[in-house]
């Protein structure tokens, strides 16, 4: 009997220890975002933005996420300038913006508007689409007259990749900026007589936003028990040693609990003994 009771009193303790330890987390993955923003200008401009690098100061870069937002405005303005009514037929406008990305990885981006088709009355004296262009062409404002229609729109696309090779992750790391590139256009299939005034303008604008998840790296600024660290000997211009502070986690209360299971479960076995055969 006693020599099953100092069993269990031993397994209770391996339990109580495996348990102690299980409750430590490890170091949990850890993210860092930023967003760049640039131009299209009139989905005509070609350029380039900047990434900030993953400081490898931090830890072990594991994972890039990319995402490209793009969002492109239209605006198609049509006057009918003949002596007679006539109908506009229905057509559409779009865009285009291709990003490169690092290790030649391209997003495609693209956007449209419907025109939708419309009758038009005869020319009232008006040139309303010119007069509204020289105006400024602001696309919260109709046109003058009833020969004239304005279109507007906008349209936004998404991109998204995830990067996770060591190799295609290596232009990522490091302490300046990695660069993109991007190139945009415009076309429109719209049809009209000589006679008529078209406007088309196209305007687009992005962003990317970059995500670096890591493991964290040693905790600096403390100088661990056993450190091969220079600076952590003594007169060599380190700190003090220290070891991490207790923040109130798993430790702080499971290794005083451990220790108490286990002295409970030697005194029982204590209590027994006499009992024994």
């Amino acid at each position: 009997m006693r020599n099953r009771a100092i069993r269990l009193a031993a397994a209770g303790t391996m339990s109580v220890a495996a348990a102690v330890w299980a409750g430590v987390p490890a170091h949990a993955a850890e993210t860092e975002t930023q967003t760049i923003t640039f131009d299209l200008g009139d989905l005509d401009e070609s350029g380039s933005g900047a990434i900030e690098q993953f400081d490898p100061a931090l830890g072990t870069l594991t994972s890039v996420e990319l995402e490209a937002n793009v969002t492109m405005d239209f605006s198609v303005c049509i006057t009918n300038l003949s002596q007679e009514a006539a109908s506009v037929n229905t057509g559409e406008v779009s865009g285009t913006a291709d990003l490169t990305f690092a290790g030649d990885l391209v997003a495609s981006t693209a956007g449209a508007m419907t025109v939708p088709g419309e009758d038009m009355p005869a020319n009232t004296g008006i040139d309303g689409c010119a007069d509204w262009l020289d105006a400024g062409a602001d696309p919260g404002s109709a046109p003058a007259g009833d020969n004239s229609t304005l279109t507007v729109g906008s349209d936004t696309d998404t991109w998204s990749a995830s990067i996770t090779e060591a190799a295609d992750l290596a232009p990522y790391v490091g302490t300046g900026t990695v660069s993109f590139d991007y190139t945009a256009a415009s076309a429109s299939d719209l049809a009209q007589p000589s006679e008529w005034t078209l406007v088309f303008l196209a305007s687009g604008e992005g962003e990317v936003t970059v995500t670096y998840t890591y493991e964290p790296g040693e905790v600096g600024g403390i100088c661990e028990e056993n450190s091969n660290d220079p600076e952590c000997d003594e007169g060599g211009g380190g700190g003090e040693t220290a070891g991490l502070p207790d923040t109130g986690g798993p430790l702080g209360w499971l290794m005083p609990l451990g220790a108490g299971l286990v002295l409970a479960g030697a005194v029982l076995v204590m209590v027994r003994r006499p009992h024994s055969a």
